[in-house]
């Protein structure tokens, strides 16, 4: 899992010019490579194949979105959805949030938080599971 990036709200910055792009084959390897960024352990340099199956083949089990300022990858969200138990409805779970650190604390997590309310909103999900939370 990637850890969720959390910012003081008095330590904010300008914010820069960023929009969100949806992963596909082309840049599964650019997700990964922010995954590996984001690890705190040594991660294989070839994108597993369970990422690539869940990521790109059908059914869809998840979804992943890169943060993008300058042509250059900044972050990345990856959600994907399941059971919100004992209610029975859809939950949405973030599996990995990650900004890299220089982009910290000018608004890109937040936005990329936002993006997987508006996801869970449009899928009917009763809720989203954050990483470290239950």
């Amino acid at each position: 899992m990637i850890a969720l990036v959390m910012q003081a709200p008095n330590a904010r910055r300008a914010a820069p010019r960023w929009q969100l792009e949806r992963v596909d084959a082309d840049a599964l390897p650019r997700v990964w490579a922010l995954c590996r960024d984001a690890a705190e352990s040594e991660l294989p340099a070839q994108v597993p194949l369970p990422l690539r199956e869940a990521l790109l083949d059908a059914p869809y089990r998840a979804w992943a979105w890169l943060a993008r300022s300058a042509e250059r990858d900044v972050g990345v969200l990856v959600a994907s959805v399941g059971l919100d138990l004992p209610g029975g409805g859809y939950c949405l779970r973030v599996d990995g949030l990650y900004v890299k650190p220089a982009w910290r604390g000018c608004g890109i997590g937040d936005g990329l938080r936002a993006h997987a309310r508006r996801i869970a909103d449009d899928m009917g999900c009763a809720r989203i599971h954050w990483p470290g939370m239950p």
